[in-house]
């Protein structure tokens, strides 16, 4: 069996000004210290009905207005 970590994806809203819950860069990698640095990471959806992986291009750093504006 394969370990791994799996992040529950939360639809919170349509701007990123109505996701006020969120995690901190410095929380997220507080919390996986933890884990097996060799686990894979996916994402949850739907309460597992569906699933998505997070590969490196798919993060990234950016800035947003109150309004749904994200800004690369």
């Amino acid at each position: 069996m394969k370990e791994a970590v799996f992040i529950n994806g939360n639809r919170n809203g349509y701007a990123p000004s109505q996701c006020e819950n969120t995690c901190t860069v410095e929380e997220l990698i507080e919390f996986l210290q933890d884990y097996n640095p060799k686990a894979k990471v996916f994402l949850r959806n739907d309460e597992g009905y569906t699933y998505g992986s997070i590969d490196i291009d798919d993060i990234y750093s950016g800035k947003y207005n109150e309004d749904k504006t994200i800004i690369d």
